[in-house]
């Protein structure tokens, strides 16, 4: 049926208990988000072609699709620390934190925890005065420096952030964590 001004949409309900982390709903989005499927699978099958005797154009076109592959992988691991920070990987709130920074770790230049505090001032404060990403993005207004600087300048932030919370020190956002202060230093 198709919406109209004339009949309103209608939600269905939603069980109160499919809001509930669950333990097999924890271990399918860790599989697929930690980089079994699209890291593992990918990393090892480039390393096959590598090995392959195959004309130099297939193997630079099987190449390059499976890094990019395997790089969606790697992407998946910020975005499990994203979703352990909203709290909704584990019923225990600093065990769905510690996981997410755990496999977020995987990521050289990337600090889950000091882009958690971030995100959720930005969550809090979404395109007002407040709002850290308004704050640190509008400087990149351009294609060019977006591609170049902005992720660059955000992991700087993050790593800040994260220096901050681990020596114990007072951040620039009104929005804390709701945890006590020896765990947030533990998880940074």
């Amino acid at each position: 049926m198709i919406h109209t001004e004339k009949m309103p949409l209608k939600r269905p309900p939603i069980p109160p208990e499919w809001f509930l982390p669950s333990l097999i709903g924890l271990v399918a989005y860790v599989t697929y988000a930690s980089g079994t499927l699209y890291y593992t699978v990918p990393a090892l099958l480039a390393r096959a072609v590598v090995l392959m005797p195959l004309p130099l154009p297939v193997a630079i076109i099987l190449m390059i699709l499976l890094i990019w592959l395997a790089a969606k992988g790697v992407f998946l691991w910020a975005w499990l620390g994203h979703e352990s920070f909203h709290l909704s990987l584990h019923r225990n709130k600093f065990f769905s934190a510690l996981i997410g920074v755990f496999f977020a770790s995987a990521l050289p230049t990337y600090f889950e925890i000091g882009a958690a505090i971030s995100h959720w001032n930005h969550h809090r404060y979404t395109n007002q005065a407040s709002d850290p990403d308004c704050q640190l993005f509008e400087q990149f207004q351009g294609f060019w420096s977006s591609l170049f600087f902005a992720r660059s300048a955000a992991n700087l932030k993050y790593l800040t952030n994260t220096l901050k919370m681990a020596f114990n020190q007072p951040l620039d956002y009104s929005y804390k964590f709701h945890f006590k202060e020896r765990g947030v230093v533990m998880l940074a």
